[in-house]
């Protein structure tokens, strides 16, 4: 039980991570996107333009932030793998760069 309690709390880096990546990336996109929209008098974009922005900057957060979601989701379930298969991350970097390294980047 304490096994699983600590990866779950090593797993913490790659929450944050993912947080810090996904929120900013969309937060930033949207923004720059609603002032490119903005009319030429400064009034804001259309319901439907608006609404279209925010699904174009969640897309797109949501495919800058996957590789911390992927992090995230191995250095979760590793304290569930029997020993002889867990890979025993540090941290999220170091989670992430092991994936790329030992699977690729594309797998």
């Amino acid at each position: 039980m304490y096994d699983c309690i600590t990866h779950y709390f090593l797993s913490l880096s790659a929450g944050l991570f993912r947080q810090a990546t996904y929120t900013t990336a969309c937060l930033g996109i949207y923004q720059t996107l609603f002032e490119h929209f903005k009319t030429s008098d400064g009034r804001t974009p259309l319901f439907f333009t608006n609404l279209m922005l925010g699904v174009v900057a969640g897309g797109l957060g949501s495919f800058i932030g996957t590789p911390a979601e992927i992090a995230l989701v191995r250095m979760t379930l590793d304290g569930r793998q029997p020993l002889s298969e867990r890979h025993n991350y540090k941290h999220v970097f170091n989670a992430l760069t092991r994936i790329a390294k030992e699977e690729g980047i594309l797998k």
